[in-house]
């Protein structure tokens, strides 16, 4: 395993991907379509990374994957505010329209349900606000 090569082929393939965070087996088999790196392991290359002050290695539990980005794609605080925010409405319109089909229906079981999570959810907002 050729060290340089090896951080050359990583940049390449981070900096040109669409989704910033890449799952390590596909970063490793871009670095691997090098013959000089072809017999890269891919523990050898989450070490690498792991190293490396230009990556960011995210080994979540398994099944997941590990995946790794560029340092300089990380998004920043304000921005995944922005991103939680919009899924956080697109999940509260989702509840607000289950509560009011609920309501429609006579169903009170349901109601008292989507009621409670949309208790939660906004809880859990809250929360979150202070966190960003």
């Amino acid at each position: 395993m050729i060290l340089e090569t090896v951080e050359q082929r990583c940049l390449n393939y981070l900096k040109q991907i669409k989704d910033p965070l890449a799952p390590v087996h596909a970063v490793l088999h871009y670095v691997r379509e090098d013959e000089q790196c072809a017999d890269t392991t891919e523990h050898e290359l989450i070490e690498f990374l792991r190293k490396h002050e230009l990556f960011r290695v995210i080994e979540p539990d398994p099944p997941q994957t590990a995946r790794v980005i560029l340092v300089t794609r990380i998004p920043s605080k304000t921005v995944i505010g922005a991103l939680l925010n919009e899924q956080w409405s697109n999940m509260t319109v989702a509840l607000d329209k289950a509560l009011r089909e609920a309501e429609a229906c006579g169903d009170d079981a349901t109601r008292a349900r989507v009621a409670e999570m949309i208790e939660r959810a906004r809880s859990i907002q809250g929360k979150m606000k202070d966190l960003l």
